[in-house]
């Protein structure tokens, strides 16, 4: 196991959580936003779904980025299992990968709190003749209560900071950047068939409480992981909570010289089966 996913998982384990001795996610490239192509993520997605047309409002703030193109690796790895299936994408944004989804055969439902971004799904849905089943709200809200899904995609605001006005609300996941999971894994079960799995997007900066708890009631599998490189000052003022939270050992930075990385993963969470 790479250097930088080990010191990832022994931070973990000191939270609580168990990494299991078959945890051995693929790895992807490492992103440098400033000089690396994966500043254009939609370039990078359009590479697993050739002919998608895709329009995003990067001034507003409705974009895709690199945890997009990380998703997309995975929706493509298991199209066969997704062909025909129900899927439900949380906070779709632009609806790329929920197109994706669709354009892999799967039957797509995708909840947002923003209407501005159902419009651009709808729209991009639209461009690639694909149906979405759109529907705003916050989380699972917008669902019935019986309705049922065997997978289940969700890349959620993450980045920790005590106040809201310190980030975009697009960014921000609550003092500890794990608000938004809590919340949704709260009531997910409720909402997976049996042996139904949720995919998300999840790097090194929220509290690792978080997985921990949520391993008590989900079998956890690291799909595939990447460095994502922090540019000096990119982060402002929050450049120094972030480090000083890694000190503290309730966020993690890989640090290699003067520079310092996140580490990023996919995660499937699948029900505990009971022994």
């Amino acid at each position: 196991m790479e250097q930088a996913l080990a010191h990832y998982f022994r931070h973990l384990e000191r939270a609580g959580l168990n990494p299991a001795p078959d945890w051995c996610p693929s790895r992807d490239p490492d992103v440098r936003p400033r000089t690396d192509l994966t500043l254009d993520p939609i370039r990078q997605v359009l590479e697993f779904g050739p002919g998608l047309q895709i329009s995003e409002d990067t001034a507003g703030g409705v974009h895709s980025d690199h945890a997009t193109h990380a998703m997309a690796r995975v929706l493509v790895d298991r199209a066969s299992e997704l062909s025909g299936a129900r899927l439900l994408e949380i906070g779709c944004g632009t609806g790329v990968l929920s197109v994706l989804a669709a354009r892999l055969g799967a039957r797509v439902t995708a909840t947002d709190l923003d209407e501005h971004a159902l419009t651009l799904a709808a729209n991009n849905a639209r461009a690639n003749q694909v149906t979405l089943d759109l529907r705003c709200g916050s989380l699972l809200d917008p669902l019935d209560s019986q309705e049922r899904f065997p997978w289940i995609v969700a890349n959620l605001p993450q980045k920790p900071a005590p106040a809201e006005g310190l980030l975009p609300l697009a960014n921000w996941g609550g003092p500890e950047g794990d608000e938004l999971f809590q919340g949704l894994f709260d009531a997910v079960g409720s909402h997976l068939e049996e042996n139904g799995r949720v995919l998300f997007f999840m790097h090194s900066l929220p509290h690792p409480r978080f997985l921990t708890r949520l391993q008590q009631e989900f079998d956890l599998f690291p799909l595939r992981w990447y460095l994502r490189w922090i540019e000096r000052g990119e982060f402002g003022p929050l450049g120094d909570i972030f480090k000083e939270r890694s000190r503290e050992g309730i966020s993690h930075l890989h640090v290699e010289g003067d520079e310092a990385a996140l580490v990023c993963c996919i995660w499937m969470a699948r029900l505990a089966q009971a022994p």
